[in-house]
């Protein structure tokens, strides 16, 4: 026992100098000459395994808290090792060493403070998801070390650490699908707490990512995370707009001054660049379309009509509708109803919100907006107006127009809807006899070309002809 306590104790006390000198070989050989050494001296087996298995442990611990990086990811993939042992095989042949022992271990030792605190490294954080799930497995992962995660994410994203970033994301997506709804929601309220200025493209994809887990997160998880991105789609002016709403009605209501939230709860102005939004806007398209999430379907296809009816980031919604109507069916059949159908669909928000005729509204609003602005423009410091968003708004001009016409090309050649002679002459002496640049003369000279036939004396309602989109 003296010989074996006075090893034990010369090892643990190595500088890291000293322990610079010794090699992960050296050191195995020193464990098995140990080993046989204690339990030569030692009588009772679990007495001897529970010295040896803890010294184990005891130098991995070591090994983590040393200055060196490749020195304290040995340390760490020593504790994975165990920790993949014990959860495939019980006890992986090991006696003292358990899950429980092993947790409270990791607990007594603050090695995931150590991983994830001020000290944390990409290469660490990146092989520590084995331990986070076999804590999750045993039901021992905490809304703590949850926290203690998302500190590190905080700190990173605040200090736009483009390496870190991207394998915390991976580390929470990963251990998700282990994690109780409780946890999972708190995940979700977090992400919903992140400023708007530390998003990056990465964080936007974290959100889809764990939409997979939204239906064990419950309804709330899920408005707050589609609420998220669908506010990171808008445009500035938008929340400028409903800011200000919101404040005179307040106002009006005797409530306390607005205190500039936005809609999801974050204390940060929603806008981002033009990038970021679109990214956002494809990231929450595809969260649509996954099945879970059907039911969201719908009542998004009416925020966006509403939209187009305010004259609110129009490209995007209708950039949004196209891709929600292009979930649902073709035909009806006896398992399909007409309304879960293209033409179902795009019959109800024609009743509903008057689409196509809101749209051809929306494009003559944005048209004089556009020609009121180009008309205080510089033309030759400029450029090409083709490329000019006009303020508050991330779409350039000949991508507004352009966005328009085609989505209400989709829906004419997906629905029963025809234009009316009143309608098209609208349309042709915006974009062709009233068109602000030769690029968008031209791009409406090519609509036309592939135009929807008419019907002849107005109305919009009765021909069901297919048209050619253009």
């Amino acid at each position: 026992p003296k010989l074996q306590a006075a090893t034990f104790e010369t090892l643990r006390s190595l500088t890291d100098v000293e322990m610079r000198a010794l090699s992960k070989e050296a050191l195995q050989v020193m464990h098995s000459a140990l080993d046989r050494l204690i339990r030569r001296s030692v009588k009772q087996r679990a007495e001897a395994a529970e010295a040896i298995e803890r010294f184990e442990l005891d130098m991995a611990l070591k090994r983590l808290h040393a200055p060196v990086v490749e020195r304290r990811v040995n340390g760490l993939d020593h504790l994975v090792d165990v920790a993949t042992a014990i959860k495939r095989y019980g006890r992986g042949g090991y006696l003292w060493i358990t899950p429980p022992n092993f947790i409270a271990w990791l607990s007594e030792n603050n090695v995931l403070q150590e991983i994830y605190g001020a000290d944390a490294h990409p290469h660490l954080v990146r092989r520590s998801t084995t331990i986070l799930k076999f804590l999750s497995t045993e039901q021992m992962l905490t809304v703590e070390h949850l926290e203690l995660i998302w500190s590190l994410l905080s700190r990173t994203m605040a200090s736009r650490e483009e390496e870190m970033i991207p394998v915390l994301h991976k580390l929470i997506d990963d251990i998700s699908w282990n994690l109780p709804a409780e946890q999972l929601e708190f995940l979700f309220i977090k992400l919903r707490e992140i400023p708007v200025e530390d998003f990056t493209s990465h964080t936007i994809d974290l959100i889809k990512d764990m939409s997979r887990y939204l239906t064990r997160a419950g309804p709330e998880a899920t408005a707050q995370a589609l609420g998220l991105l669908w506010d990171l789609v808008q445009d500035p002016e938008t929340h400028t707009h409903r800011s200000v709403v919101r404040a005179e009605a307040e106002a009006k209501a005797g409530g306390e001054e607005d205190s500039g939230a936005s809609p999801t709860g974050n204390n940060s102005t929603m806008a981002v660049d033009r990038e970021m939004a679109t990214h956002a806007r494809i990231r929450f398209e595809e969260m649509l379309a996954g099945y879970a999430l059907k039911d969201h379907r719908i009542p998004f296809l009416h925020s966006c009509s509403r939209n187009v009816l305010e004259h609110h980031s129009v490209p995007q919604s209708l950039k949004i509708i196209q891709k929600l109507v292009e979930l649902f069916h073709t035909t009806y059949s006896q398992i399909v109803e007409a309304s879960q159908t293209k033409w179902g669909v795009i019959d109800s928000l024609e009743t509903e919100f008057s689409l196509i005729s809101a749209i051809i509204d929306d494009l003559a609003h944005y048209h004089a907006r556009a020609e009121t602005y180009f008309a205080k423009l510089n033309k030759s410091a400029v450029g090409d107006l083709d490329l000019v968003a006009l303020p508050g708004q991330y779409t350039p001009f000949l991508e507004q127009v352009n966005t328009r016409l085609s989505v209400l090309a989709y829906l004419l050649n997906n629905s029963r809807f025809r234009l009316n002679r009143a309608q098209v002459d609208r349309i042709w002496d915006l974009t062709v006899s009233q068109a602000l640049t030769k690029q968008e003369r031209e791009t409406a000279m090519q609509w036309f070309k592939n135009a929807v036939p008419l019907r002849p004396g107005g109305g919009a309602e009765t021909t069901t002809t297919p048209t050619a989109a253009p």
